[in-house]
């Protein structure tokens, strides 16, 4: 399911629309009831579980700060597998396959990963809000140019360089630690 699928499927559920609540059933449920079954799981748990997730993921996009920077499949999954997981625990009983071990380090990779996209995402954002002359002398920067060569390009002097580059990196991460994203970002 492409970008676009996903960001309408999020948009529905956002407005709490029955038919992308459907649609999340039809294209997501069976993956996640697979994964618990195979996990001292039934139906009923799958079909529990994935209740709270739809709660979480409405709750979630209710956000403004929210973004879906993966698939929402893996987004769903994850959070699924998480709640069954913690449930597992809980009821002290443990995944009993190793592809659900596997599959626990390849959710907690996506989850870093998605974290990681939430950055970058974050500091694209916000690198393309700073002004047309700060994007073209921190690009200069990030390639590796020296004060001196990034003077002459601009026709800066090399001392004026130097101070226009602190300024623009202290306003873009201002502009950064002031949107709701980093806020959330930090406490995780």
């Amino acid at each position: 399911m492409g970008k676009a699928k996903d960001q309408q499927l999020l948009q529905g559920i956002r407005e709490g629309a029955p038919q992308a609540i459907q649609d999340c059933y039809t294209y997501y449920f069976e993956g996640l009831h697979r994964y618990i079954l195979h996990n001292s799981g039934t139906k009923e748990d799958a079909e529990d579980v994935f209740q709270e997730v739809l709660v979480i993921v409405y709750q979630k996009s209710q956000s403004d700060s929210f973004v879906l920077t993966a698939s929402l499949a893996t987004y769903i999954y994850s959070i699924g597998k998480r709640i069954w997981l913690k449930r597992l625990r809980e009821l002290k009983k443990q995944p009993i396959t190793t592809q659900a071990i596997l599959t626990e380090d390849l959710m907690e990779e996506t989850t870093d990963d998605i974290a990681l996209q939430s950055k970058e995402y974050l500091y694209r954002k916000h690198f393309l809000l700073i002004g047309t002359t700060c994007r073209q002398l921190l690009l200069l920067f990030f390639q590796g140019k020296k004060n001196r060569e990034i003077a002459k390009k601009l026709a800066y002097t090399p001392e004026y360089a130097k101070k226009k580059k602190a300024k623009c990196i202290r306003q873009l991460i201002r502009s950064i630690e002031s949107d709701p994203l980093f806020k959330a970002l930090k406490k995780e």
